[in-house]
């Protein structure tokens, strides 16, 4: 295990060097091809050495519940490394197996790694079940810490997301999880549009907003449209930097973020929910279409429980793929 960790220690200080570093601005073939090569060396021993581990355990070790646990967790990590979806699906369930018929008595920090795994995964319905585990404040602090710094992907809402989509897994997202993606895009164009003249003054988070027209908001600073496996990330464009997680198909998107204004004695709760489809591509751009739901709802205070405002908007992301990304999929 150790041995097979430290490859993978090594193998992300690489790639982040790699990405991080000004004087290396590699095309995608390039950065690939390093990538492989890094791959050849630290990760591919790995997954043979614990690969033989896991299939033939000596007797001694095949009665350490826990240990193979362990092992199988440090495969999947280095299949999701090696960004292979069929070693992915091959370790998922045998590594989650005996967490989840233990989910009241194992120890939070295990329940949030699995439900990691399963986000990257897409297992949408793992997640809503590993959430309801986390009762402890452990997604409260994950959440909490993606406010700091947007470009973290922010578990507390991929958990809120999938428990909305648990209802719709049959039908309108049935193809999360099945197309496994790791790829990074810079933001070209952000617009939006208000479908109802009279909800532009409540769209707190698109200032300016017009009912007539799309508006330009501008994208982050060294911000990403990520795909990471099943999961999708950005920074929130405009003024009102916040994390945008959720999860993609190959041609669908669905990402969603929240915070809290405190006024006096009053919490309000904004959340932000975008819906996008892959609509047309035109040469190295490709350009995404949905709609944008933006809610106010009242948490805490005299009107607590109430709904204040809902706005709804045409939202439009042009992308182009930019391979400087690429190191933050790991």
């Amino acid at each position: 295990v150790l041995i097979s960790q430290y490859g993978l220690l090594m193998f992300q200080y690489h790639i982040k060097t790699m990405g991080k570093s000004p004087n290396k601005m590699l095309d995608k073939e390039q950065f690939l091809a390093l990538r492989q090569s890094y791959a050849d060396t630290y990760l591919v021993s790995s997954w043979h050495l614990l690969d033989t581990l896991t299939s033939k355990p000596p007797k001694d070790l095949a009665q350490e519940s826990d240990l193979i646990s362990r092992l199988y967790n440090t495969q999947l990590d280095v299949a999701f490394m090696l960004q292979d979806s069929n070693k992915i699906n091959t370790v998922y369930e045998k590594a989650v197996s005996s967490l989840m018929s233990r989910l009241d008595s194992a120890p939070r920090n295990d329940v949030l790694l699995a439900l990691v795994t399963a986000c990257s995964c897409g297992k949408i319905s793992a997640v809503s079940k590993l959430g309801s585990h986390l009762k402890g404040g452990e997604l409260d602090g994950v959440h909490n810490g993606a406010l700091q710094d947007p470009s973290r992907v922010d578990f507390s809402a991929l958990y809120t997301l999938a428990l909305q989509l648990q209802d719709n897994l049959d039908t309108q997202w049935k193809n999360i999880g099945k197309d496994l993606e790791w790829s990074a895009f810079r933001i070209v164009k952000a617009q939006f549009r208000a479908i109802d003249p009279r909800s532009t003054e409540a769209a707190i988070l698109r200032p300016n907003l017009s009912a007539t027209k799309f508006v330009d908001y501008d994208p982050q600073p060294d911000s990403h449209f990520l795909r990471s496996g099943a999961v999708t990330h950005f920074v929130n464009p405009g003024p009102v930097a916040i994390p945008m997680s959720g999860f993609a198909s190959k041609e669908e998107a669905i990402v969603f973020g929240y915070f809290d204004i405190t006024a006096g004695k009053e919490v309000i709760r904004v959340t932000n929910c975008v819906t996008l489809k892959r609509d047309k591509s035109s040469g190295s751009l490709v350009k995404w279409a949905g709609k944008e739901l933006s809610s106010m709802v009242a948490i805490a205070g005299p009107r607590a429980g109430n709904k204040l405002s809902t706005t709804v908007l045409d939202a439009e992301f042009v992308l182009e793929e930019d391979p400087s990304g690429l190191y933050k999929c790991l």
